[in-house]
């Protein structure tokens, strides 16, 4: 019996089989995680803004008595944003607000926290990354 001192057609189809094998290795363990999506939050002392990914639900709280209240911000494209604001806390109740979204699944998302005054935003946060 030879053995190929050449690739020939059986060293091609190992190489083919490896290559499927990897292939499948690597999208069938990378799928799940793309579809597991990540919530994202911003917490101060003055209130807390959250992502959360099951539903794509959007929260605003104001946590302080001070005039100002709390707006959440998520940006998913140039054209898409969801907002929510939850105005002062008064008697310095914790309040929250909410917003159901409607956000495809895999959607990469950026999250940010504004206080307002008068309704205006006065000051925000730098936003963070989630996936929907």
């Amino acid at each position: 019996m030879d053995i190929p001192t050449t690739p020939g057609t059986t060293h091609r189809g190992r190489l083919a089989a490896a290559v499927l094998a990897l292939a499948l290795l690597v999208f069938g363990l990378s799928a799940p995680d793309a579809l597991a999506g990540t919530n994202q939050a911003i917490q101060t002392e003055k209130g807390s803004v959250y992502f959360d990914h099951y539903g794509e639900y959007l929260t605003a709280c104001d946590k302080k008595y001070d005039g100002q209240g709390v707006r959440a911000y998520l940006y998913w494209s140039s054209t898409k944003t969801g907002k929510v604001t939850d105005y002062d806390s008064y008697g310095g109740e914790t309040l929250c607000e909410g917003v159901n979204l409607s956000i495809p699944e895999g959607t990469t998302v950026r999250l940010q926290m504004c206080y307002t005054d008068n309704k205006v935003d006065v000051k925000c946060s730098k936003t963070q990354r989630a996936e929907a």
